[in-house]
């Protein structure tokens, strides 16, 4: 079935509940590209709770990126952190209100439009619309620079100094790459698919559980 039939049919009422904590949840996310190597990193702030997370970036979908999209991949990197993070966190998010803080343009707009001139970014995109269908949220994504970003310490490999500078705690490793990396690689080959079932259900969790209780 081609993808938009999917997505209408998969599309369910949106239910908003009058109970539901109305603080948003902020998440900062960065990632770097430098010398071949890909890292990431964000920062989830949930009321009381302030988490700094590493997030793996997998070799084989970078050698992916750069095969099909050149040596500039740092949007895909950026974009992944926040896959990354909307996937692995998806029970503590679902119907939350969310601002999503990027520094990075084209990654960003992606993750507005769920669509890139780039087939690499748009791929990441779409996996994130799809997540967005099945455990939906109330996000806005806003653009942070750079200098105020809180996650470019984690993301370079500087988690400590991050925790003392802006009072946070370690989440450890956030890593999305056995449930994610496939999907990505895939969806070069098949565009017109939506996300496969693996993606799971609701209250299942792959990912390492960081999320807050």
């Amino acid at each position: 079935m081609p993808m938009p039939n999917q997505c209408c049919s998969a599309k369910k009422p949106r239910l908003h509940s009058l109970s539901a904590p109305c603080q948003p949840v902020l998440i900062f996310t960065d990632g770097a590209y430098e010398n071949g190597i890909a890292t990431a990193g964000a920062v989830v702030i949930d009321g009381q709770s302030r988490i700094a997370y590493e997030i793996a970036v997998p070799k084989n979908l970078v050698d992916h990126w750069t095969q099909f999209a050149g040596d500039q991949t740092i949007s895909q990197v950026e974009l992944w952190a926040l896959l990354s993070i909307k996937w692995c966190l998806r029970k503590q998010l679902h119907n939350r209100r969310v601002i999503e803080w990027i520094d990075n343009k084209a990654a960003r707009i992606t993750t507005i439009k769920a669509n890139s001139p780039s087939t690499t970014i748009r791929n990441l995109g779409r996996i994130m619309a799809d997540i967005e269908m099945r455990w939906p949220t109330a996000s806005w994504t806003e653009r942070v620079c750079s200098f105020s970003n809180p996650a470019d310490l984690p993301s370079r490999g500087k988690l400590a100094e991050a925790l003392l500078r802006y009072n946070l705690v370690d989440g450890k490793l956030l890593d999305a790459s056995n449930d994610l990396t496939e999907t990505v690689i895939r969806l070069l080959h098949s565009p017109y698919n939506a996300a496969p079932p693996e993606l799971g259900a609701p209250t299942e969790h792959p990912c390492i559980d960081n999320s807050h209780p």
